[in-house]
């Protein structure tokens, strides 16, 4: 891909990519580059809290999850890999920031394809809310059901146990 100039008035500031299929799917990688000469001790060639965007025309996924890598390594390596997998299955890995975040707006009602990938200089991420579940009295975990979870009893026990 050649080098697409992004102002003109600062022409060595550049993004540069690569775009290619991989296992069926377009892999495409973006970088922004500044490529500026002289003295880059100038305040006028620093380029400060950047941001890209990529999406398809017409509201098209973008992109598909990166698939995760569950070989190679020490057993201890590929175990805890396949824990990471399934305890992350649901939150796919849509790309990759190198000196940036990177935020994903997933398609509205599939969170596993996103319509657009774009770079945030401070990464934020939306906890939702969760219901909250005590363990002791969930009644599909009767085996459960003499834990002790209050904090309190337990600061007892261990205060006693001393």
């Amino acid at each position: 891909m050649a080098p697409w100039s992004l102002r003109g008035e600062q022409p060595e500031i550049v993004v540069r990519g690569r775009v290619r299929k991989h296992d069926g799917n377009w892999l495409v990688t973006l970088f922004l580059v500044n490529a500026q000469q002289g003295d880059v001790g100038r305040s006028d060639a620093w380029v400060f809290q950047a941001r890209m965007s990529a999406s398809a025309p017409g509201g098209e996924p973008v992109s598909l999850r990166r698939p995760l890598r569950t070989t190679g390594g020490d057993q201890a390596d590929r175990a805890e890999r396949r824990r990471l997998a399934m305890a992350y299955r649901f939150c796919p890995e849509f790309s990759t920031g190198h000196g940036v975040a990177v935020h994903v707006e997933p398609t509205l009602g599939n969170p596993m394809c996103a319509v657009s990938i774009s770079t945030a200089a401070m990464p934020v991420h939306e906890v939702p809310a969760t219901e909250v579940l005590r363990a002791d009295t969930d009644p599909d975990l009767p085996e459960l059901a003499d834990l002790v979870v209050d904090m309190k009893r337990l600061a007892e026990t261990r205060s006693r146990s001393r």
